[in-house]
């Protein structure tokens, strides 16, 4: 029984870090095509962001998609 719960709970944790990966991507792609500037969490490189003398850079983005392709390469690779 033991077994069993934890075979469906890792698989379970697989198919969320899997989703988030896909959200992720989503999210940049939603992110990068707002055009407005009202007080944004995570900007884009045409917006102010909230926190004052943050910036998100081109290569900051590029570099976390990068890593969720990566993380998405690895975990199928796993499963």
């Amino acid at each position: 029984m033991y077994q069993g719960f934890c075979e469906t709970v890792l698989t379970t944790a697989l198919q969320n870090l899997q989703a988030v990966t896909v959200l992720s991507r989503q999210s940049w792609k939603l992110i990068l095509a707002e055009t407005n500037n009202d007080r944004e969490w995570l900007p884009n490189l045409r917006q102010k962001g909230v926190i004052p003398n943050a910036a998100v850079t081109q290569p900051m983005i590029d570099n976390w998609l990068a890593f969720m392709n990566r993380l998405m390469y690895y975990l199928r690779v796993k499963s």
